[in-house]
């Protein structure tokens, strides 16, 4: 049975505290060498071993040696005895100093510390608080009483992985303060010493080249202890592992053929006993001796030691030998992603473009076994002999002559090289460029021009904060707008912020993350954030505790794109662009994790800061808790509307479309039940006007009627005080222009906050319930007809629309509502904006106004002015509070009031809507003189009948000497006959015929031209009608008309005989 005292492991830091706890402890000669260094004055160790291996418990053996109590040395004294077969130079110190009774301080860490001075500080018993470790450190030393400070740091790689998940690889930065203090103290002098797994840069895998270089300095500042198990009796353990899984496969050899050449060959920890390697070698089948020999080193150098291996083992395929195909295949990924400082990435690109190539599954195992007993511990190539890896190959079973042919093979296509003189083969490794190089000298031929603040503006995006309780509570969807900016940019704009960092008016707030680059950067951005500047306005800081190497991460990623550009460049070698392509993916996710570090909202390594004071943000308190506090501050008047499809920032494509069709009906519905939407109706729209204007109160349903609610009447307080904006807005004065944006500002802003999808409908709604007398405008231009233009537009971009409010009273109203009556006999229904109403009205009357109304002389001065108003007045305030103001008030004195005005307007409308009247009459009398045989006076319409009927039609529209006019007034003179023309109509036909052009379209001269241009056609017809070799007595009358016409002129002239003789000779003639 185990004694009680027999513990399977320790923990380091708590066991100490029970030095019994140590008292099992077995040397060895690896582990006494980590006694050495924890008690050696000026050692600076790092121990690299497997989980399992004792280190902790060597160390923990140090750690009593140094501190030297009572306690310690009752459990370390019978140790000694058992130290000395091993190590008696370490022994005999240890006694002396036991002897000596010194005494000593030790700090134990283990694991992930976060807060490194702080911890150091409480184990060491130093009070006060110290900002750097090398205060601290001075102050150790200064402690009465102690010789050697030990700082041992187990389970030292979960702080190493924790450093680079949280992108704080640049606070290793403490370790090497610490080797180099422990490398030069004196009194008391110190050692540093580390546990970990792995190597250091094993753990930088995911950092970029720059990280990976300052982590390989710090590494070289110490001294490495390698615990790697690799004697020939972890090998028996293996095989004993092997044998128990009774795996039946027959064995293809005799074990002792291979092991003579297995011991020559210097596997299996340098054993020379044939027979034990020969037993090694049948227990461990059916793993190959070649691949058993190789496993150890591989998982030290990509796994972690002894659990990669017997996991490896658990997991392997049983019923068939495993060789060094099968564990390159299981490693393969490990190998992959070790692209560090001397990392296998680059072997294993080499062996994967060889295998590519390779013919059959021999060839590839032949170089999978190249690649994998070629790795060295610390990265290096290791010689690797000709007949050592055909007899790594030999040993799975295949006939030696196949695994000469291959290996011969795959020299011949030069996949293998084969250096004859040296014996060394080796994977094809094309050119070697020296990536890291170029790398380096790219990264510092940019560093000069390199802008941090133009690589973040175009390449990252940063995250919003979401007030989750505050947008659940209120059903909006508010959140932080995320920025970086740089602690310069900050700074620059000296007492004050810059204009990024504060949020729009319509933004809920913003979020500012501080790219800080070094410590006089973390100085000025605490200043700026903690000063008056930052006191105002909803922006919310985030600040670092330490400088960011952002600048550096990004530096890289410019320089490893434009390397992978560089066709030249990557042409050298075929493994280049892989390898820059797997340089470029972990120099990504390195910046993604810096800047993770930065806007993660449970901070680690960030504070939080607003209003000059910094916030409660932490792991437990996420920024998503403090922003809804600091949105329920913000916002403290957000009305409550149930709609999640409505109440939001950006609307789906179906829901616009809804939302368009509710503010038009709102503009043409207003004053029937339930806007015009039907009860059992479901659609998106109606949902909308249910939850957004009827549930809230905005609009009411009385009866058969329906109207928008005044703001004493709304159930929600914080929805009536946006109401009353609203109509302040729309329905007060101002001297000039509203802009909308003033509007949009005043509902979007603090403290109402409403959602940008839902500002235009409630706008909409303010518009129709409290827009009077307002002109609405785009670009200073008048819009006439917002239903057709996309009235959702003058919400979502506000900034060319202006509203123009005048004052709204009783008598304005009247005013306006009667100016609409004088110009279309129509008054407006309830609720209607009565400008726009009023103006339509005079447009439409505009309309039907002559163009000869401009031209007139016939018109008053007045009337004349009423034209050229309606005309050239394009903004309906300018025109009926101004320019009819001024006109009525010229013809009814300046004392007079509205009433006044409004009947000398409905004069001056009346008097130009007679001038057309005017033009048809005098159209009439021109008809009846000219073409009328009895002369004026008779009825117009008539006298054209008994002209017409003195004619052949048929035989004259026959005639190709009368014109197409000609023609025209014959048929439309014959039609009078049907009674289709009263003398107004056939005036207006006449003169499009003989003009073309109604008479609408009359000057002052047109009646002259008209009658001019009748009486030629008219002329034209009878002279035509009376050129016939024997004309038809019906012309009679025709004739007759021309005699009175001439006795007319004869008797003007006073010559009554001679126009009788005249006469009488003509009515002979005729």
């Amino acid at each position: 049975m185990r004694s009680a005292t027999f513990l399977r492991s320790i923990r380091l830091r708590d066991d100490l505290t029970e030095p019994q706890r140590l008292a099992h402890y077995r040397p060895t000669r690896k582990s006494a060498s980590v006694i050495d260094a924890v008690a050696r004055p000026g050692g600076v160790s790092m121990v690299v071993a497997a989980y399992g291996s004792g280190k902790s418990l060597a160390a923990g053996v140090g750690a009593l040696v140094v501190r030297n109590d009572a306690e310690a040395r009752g459990i370390v004294r019978p140790l000694l005895e058992r130290l000395g077969t091993v190590d008696r130079s370490l022994a005999d110190r240890a006694s002396i100093r036991l002897s000596a009774k010194g005494a000593g301080l030790v700090i134990a860490l283990s694991g992930f510390v976060d807060h490194l001075i702080k911890e150091i500080a409480d184990q060491a018993d130093i009070e006060g608080e110290y900002r750097t470790l090398d205060k601290l450190l001075t102050a150790i030393a200064r402690k009465p009483g102690i010789d050697h400070v030990a700082i041992v740091w187990d389970e030292f790689g979960r702080h190493l992985e924790s450093l680079v998940d949280h992108g704080r690889s640049r606070e290793l930065d403490h370790i090497q303060t610490l080797a180099e203090w422990a490398a030069r103290a004196s009194r008391p002098t110190a050692s540093l010493t580390v546990l970990m797994h792995q190597n250091l840069l094993s753990y930088a895998g995911r950092l970029n080249q720059s990280s990976r270089n300052e982590w390989r300095k710090v590494e070289g500042r110490f001294t490495p202890i390698r615990f790697l198990e690799d004697s020939f009796e972890i090998f028996e353990l293996l095989a004993e592992v092997i044998a128990e899984e009774g795996d039946d496969v027959s064995m293809p050899y005799e074990a002792a053929t291979v092991a003579a050449d297995a011991i020559e060959a210097g596997w299996f920890g340098g054993e020379r006993d044939e027979r034990r390697v020969a037993e090694l070698v049948r227990k461990a089948w059916p793993v190959t001796a070649g691949a058993l020999h190789a496993l150890p080193s591989l998982v030290a150098r990509v796994g972690q030691n002894e659990r990669s291996l017997f996991g490896f083992l658990a997991e392997r395929e049983v019923g068939r030998p495993i060789g060094f195909e099968e564990i390159y295949s299981a490693f393969s990924d490990a190998m992959r992603s070790d692209v560090g400082i001397g990392g296998t990435y680059r072997r294993w690109i080499e062996t994967e473009s060889a295998r590519a190539r390779a013919q059959d599954e021999l060839e590839r195992e032949v170089l999978a076994a190249t690649c994998i007993l070629q790795l060295g511990r610390d990265g290096e190539r290791r010689r690797l002999r000709r007949s050592t890896l055909e007899l790594a190959l030999r040993c799975r079973g295949t006939v030696p002559a196949a695994v000469t042919s291959a290996v011969e093979a795959l020299i011949g296509r030069s996949l293998l090289l084969w250096r004859k003189k040296n014996d060394d083969v080796s994977v094809w490794h094309g050119t070697d460029v020296d990536v890291s190089g170029r790398v380096r000298e790219e990264r510092e031929r940019r560093s000069e021009t390199f802008d941090l603040s133009e690589y973040v503006r175009s390449r990252m995006v940063a995250p919003f904060v979401r007030p989750v309780s505050h947008n659940v509570r209120l059903g909006v969807t508010r959140h932080l707008k995320g920025l970086f900016l740089t602690a310069r940019e900050l700074a620059a704009c000296k007492g004050d912020l810059p204009a990024e960092a504060l949020p729009a008016d319509d933004e809920d707030g913003r979020v500012v993350y501080v790219l800080a680059e070094s410590v006089e950067d973390l100085v000025a951005a605490r200043k700026v954030v903690q000063g008056a500047a930052s006191q105002k306005g909803r922006t919310v800081f985030v600040v670092p505790d330490e400088p960011c190497e952002l600048r550096e991460a990004a530096l890289e990623i410019l320089s490893l794109e434009a390397l992978r550009e560089d066709v030249a460049f990557v042409s050298m070698d075929p493994h280049v662009a892989s390898e820059l392509d797997e340089l470029l993916n972990v120099a990504r996710t390195h910046l993604d994790t810096l800047v993770r570090r930065l806007v993660d909202p449970r901070p680690h390594g960030t504070k939080w800061y607003h209003g000059g004071q910094p916030l409660d943000v932490t792991s437990d308190r996420p920024a998503s808790v403090v922003a809804s506090i600091l949105m329920d501050k913000w916002f403290e008047e957000t009305p409550r509307i149930s709609n999640d499809g409505i109440v939001r920032d950006r609307i789906s494509r179906q829901m616009r479309t809804a939302r368009v069709r509710v503010m038009r009906n709102t503009l043409e519905r207003v004053g029937r039940p339930h806007l015009g939407y039907a009860p059992e109706d479901r659609s998106a729209e109606s949902s909308i006007f249910r939850t957004v204007l009827e549930k809230s109160g905005l609009y009411r349903t009385e009866g058969d009627g329906g109207r928008f609610a005044d703001a004493e009447e709304l159930p929600d307080r914080h929805l009536a005080a946006v109401w009353r904006k609203i109509g302040t807005f729309f329905g007060t004065a101002a001297p000039a222009p509203k802009p909308v944006t003033e509007l949009v500002g005043l509902l979007a802003g603090a403290p109402h906050g409403l959602p940008k999808g839902l500002i235009p409908i409630i706008a909409t709604a303010g518009y129709v319930r409290f827009a009077r007398a307002v002109a609405l405008t785009r670009d200073g231009q008048y819009l006439p007809d917002i239903l057709g233009f996309d009235i959702e537009q003058i919400f979502e971009d506000p900034g060319p629309f202006a509203v123009t409010v005048v004052d709204q009273g009783a008598s304005t109203a009247e005013y306006l509502e009667e100016v609409a009556y004088v110009f279309s006999h129509r008054r407006p229904e309830p609720g209607r904006e009565l400008a726009r109403f009023a103006f339509d009205a005079v447009c439409l009357w505009r309309s039907s106004v002559p163009d000869a109304a401009r031209r007139t002389l016939r018109l008053s001065e007045g009337a004349r002015e009423l034209v050229r108003l309606t005309a050239a007045m394009t903004d309906p305030l300018d025109l009926l509070l101004g320019g009819f103001t001024r006109l009525g008030r010229a013809g009814v004195g300046s004392g007079d009031g509205r009433h006044a005005i409004i009947r000398r307007l409905e004069s001056l409308r009346n008097e130009v809507d007679g001038l057309v009247d005017g033009y048809t009459a005098e159209a009439v009398t021109a008809l009846s003189d000219t073409l009328s045989l009895n002369g004026p006076g008779c009825d117009p319409v008539d006298g054209v009948r008994d002209w017409v009927n003195c004619f052949s039609v048929d035989a004259l529209l026959a005639r190709t000497d009368l014109r197409v006019t000609d023609k025209a007034i014959l048929r439309t003179a014959r039609e009078t006959s049907n009674g289709r023309f009263s003398p107004q109509s056939l005036a207006r036909t006449m003169s499009s015929v003989l003009l073309q052009k109604g008479l609408d379209q009359w000057g002052d001269a047109t009646v002259d031209q008209f009658r001019a241009t009748l009486r030629e056609a008219k002329s034209r017809i009878e002279d035509a009608a009376l050129d016939a070799h024997d004309p038809p007595a019906s012309l009679r009358p025709v004739v007759e008309a021309r005699i009175r016409n001439l006795e007319g002129l004869l008797e003007k002239w006073g010559d009554t005989g001679s126009a009788e003789r005249n006469v009488l000779a003509l009515r002979r003639k005729a």
